[in-house]
């Protein structure tokens, strides 16, 4: 197992679990970057997250702090 990859057990889970009903065995479900970054938006747009507002508010800033230091540079 790749050390860079350690952390996707639990993106595979949400992947299997999204798609499990559409697919037949183990070894279709595939994480990649786009795989983490699809789950990850859905977890965060959910209807019940209650602090989705709060996380985009975030996210939102940090972009536009990251845009100004590199608007420095």
């Amino acid at each position: 197992m790749n050390v860079d990859h350690s952390n996707d057990c639990g993106v595979w889970v949400a992947k299997w679990m999204i798609e499990c009903g559409h697919k037949d065995g183990y070894d279709k479900i595939v994480v990649g970057s786009e795989t983490r970054l699809r789950v990850a938006i859905d977890l965060i747009l959910h209807r019940f997250n209650n602090v989705k507002d709060l996380v985009i508010q975030k996210a939102s800033q940090y972009w536009q702090d990251l845009h100004k230091t590199n608007k420095r540079k």
